[in-house]
C-alpha cells in the first residue's frame, strides 16, 4: 500500500448535494462541530464563515430569532429562547484579572487565549441581546452591560471587569476596597447560571467559586 492510499479521503458532500443543502446539513451540528469543520477544509471553513444561518449559529452574525444548535441547560423554564457562547460557559479566568488573561476550553485541547480562539467579537448570545444584567447573588444591584448593536463576548468580560474594579467599601486605612477584594477567595469565574431572557434583555446569576 503507498503512502497515498494510507492518506485519509478529503471530506466532501455526495456530487449530486445541491449546494443549497450544504449550509442547511451542517446547521444541525453543535458550535464545536462547526469549529471542527472549519478546520477540514478551506472549503467547509469558506462555507461555515460565508453562510447567514451558519453565522449565526457560531455567533459570528445578529438574528433577531433563536435558531437552535443545542439545548442550554442553564436557561430558565420561563425564558424565551436562547442559547449561550460556549466560551461564555467554559472560562478559565479570575475577576482580578484583564480580559485578555480569559481563557476557552475547546476541542479538549490546551486552553486557548479568547482572542487566539477567535470568539472575543462574538455575539454573547443567540439571539442577540441588548442589555445584559447580571446578578452576583447577595442582593446588591446588578452589573449592567449594554450596547445597541448586540453585546459581545467581550462587552460581557470588559462589563465584569469594570465592576470588580469599582470601590465598594473602605479599608481601615482609608484606601478604597475594590469589589474583587471584597469578594475574598470567590473570584474564580464559573460561567452564568438562570438566564432568563425577555426580548433583548437578558437576567443572569455570576457563578463563582474559590
Amino acid at each position: 500500500m503507498t503512502a497515498e492510499s494510507d492518506a485519509p479521503a478529503a471530506l466532501t458532500f455526495p456530487p449530486d448535494l445541491v449546494p443549497e443543502l450544504h449550509g442547511l446539513i451542517l446547521s444541525n451540528l453543535p458550535y464545536e462541530d462547526l469549529l471542527r469543520v472549519k478546520s477540514v477544509a478551506k472549503k467547509w471553513k469558506a462555507l461555515v464563515e460565508s453562510d447567514p444561518a451558519l453565522q449565526v449559529l457560531t455567533f459570528k452574525k445578529s438574528s433577531s430569532t433563536y435558531r437552535d444548535n443545542g439545548v442550554d441547560s442553564k436557561v430558565q423554564r420561563d425564558s424565551q429562547p436562547m442559547k449561550m457562547h460556549p466560551a461564555l460557559q467554559r472560562m478559565s479566568w479570575m475577576l482580578n484579572q484583564p480580559a485578555s488573561e480569559a481563557e476557552f476550553y475547546l476541542h479538549s485541547q490546551d486552553n486557548l487565549s479568547l482572542a487566539s480562539a477567535g470568539v472575543l467579537d462574538d455575539l454573547a448570545t443567540i439571539p442577540a441581546i441588548h442589555t445584559f444584567l447580571i446578578s452576583l447573588g447577595y442582593g446588591g444591584a446588578p452589573i449592567i452591560v449594554k450596547s445597541s448593536k448586540g453585546i459581545t463576548v467581550l462587552d460581557v468580560l470588559n462589563g465584569l471587569v469594570e465592576a470588580a474594579e469599582e470601590p465598594v467599601d473602605v479599608g481601615e486605612d482609608g484606601e478604597p476596597i475594590p469589589m474583587y477584594e471584597a469578594m475574598g477567595d470567590h473570584i474564580f469565574y464559573e460561567g452564568f447560571s438562570s438566564l432568563t431572557r425577555t426580548g433583548t434583555k437578558l437576567f443572569a446569576m455570576l457563578d463563582r467559586g474559590s
